[in-house]
């Protein structure tokens, strides 16, 4: 459980460009990020090592959502519920995934290919491409510096992301209007359920985090910032010494876009407590059914 925390802290990622990186930088950055994990789940990233801004990584959603709204529809259907209230679109590893051996009865699979509109109608697919790879690469070096905080091997995690199943989303939220004063929610309140989410979110605000004394705290945006926060399996593996922290969108008067990027192990990848471990496909599937 998330302390009482009353907003969401920043961790400043700029020691990390330094060309030559002394083990005291290294341990304090591990530091900081251990205490935030530890008490708020949630935190503000800012100086990372992306080479995109955040504006170009907003513009890559504004630019597909922008699409033909029949070309659209033949990527994804449409879901119609209450409390999420967006439209999105997500990708996974640049390179094919091995085919999962997975168990369970669900419909899903994590390990499908992608699935791209056409060159023609949207042609930033390739930087769309290499900002995943870049994503994924921070969340090593993220991962890394948790494994260290917690006086574990740095690869403790890292080696969790063989086949990495991990999505990069793009998000739309419509403007709700006046007239569906019902629509208090464009997601809802949940945890993730993968190891870190990095996300960069517009200025139109509307994120909220849960606190131990369940008040909402709003994460508003924060100029060239990433916004950070813990899954379930991270919270996990870390023997409860980090926390996933309840999250949701409230609806607002404008649209809103957020580029939300969810760092997951391979799915054949096996987690849990010692002697109930399952492979992470079927642990994630599990936890879509509740």
């Amino acid at each position: 459980m998330a302390t009482k925390f009353v907003s969401v802290p920043i961790v400043d990622l700029a020691p990390l460009s330094t060309v030559e990186l002394s083990e005291e930088a290294l341990i304090a950055v591990a530091k900081e990020l251990h205490e935030v994990f530890a008490t708020t789940g949630f935190a503000y990233l800012i100086n990372s090592p992306l080479s995109f801004s955040n504006e170009e990584i907003l513009g890559l959603a504004r630019e597909f959502f922008s699409i033909d709204e029949e070309k659209k529809m033949a990527l994804f259907p449409c879901s119609a519920q209450c409390d999420n209230f967006k439209e999105g679109f997500e990708m996974g590893c640049c390179t094919p995934n091995r085919s999962s051996s997975t168990s369970s009865d669900s419909p899903f699979t994590l390990t499908e290919p992608n699935v791209f509109p056409p060159l023609y109608t949207f042609p930033s697919r390739h930087r769309l491409e290499i900002l995943y790879t870049e994503l994924l690469s921070l969340s090593r070096t993220l991962l890394a510096l948790l494994a260290l905080s917690l006086e574990k091997p740095s690869e403790a995690f890292t080696e969790l992301l063989t086949h990495s199943v991990s999505t990069l989303c793009l998000l739309h939220y419509p403007a709700v209007l006046p007239s569906a004063p019902s629509q208090e929610l464009s997601c809802s309140e949940h945890t993730d359920s993968g190891l870190l989410t990095l996300l960069v979110q517009d200025a139109t605000g509307g994120l909220e985090g849960r606190n131990a004394a369940g008040d909402w705290i709003p994460a508003p945006y924060v100029p060239g910032s990433l916004v950070v926060n813990i899954g379930d399996l991270m919270a996990m593996l870390s023997g409860g010494k980090f926390v996933a922290t309840s999250h949701r969108v409230q609806s607002v008067k404008t649209e809103r876009f957020s580029v939300p990027f969810f760092c997951e192990p391979g799915a054949d990848e096996w987690v849990g407590e010692k002697g109930k471990k399952v492979r992470y496909e079927d642990w994630v599937l599990g936890k879509m059914k509740s």
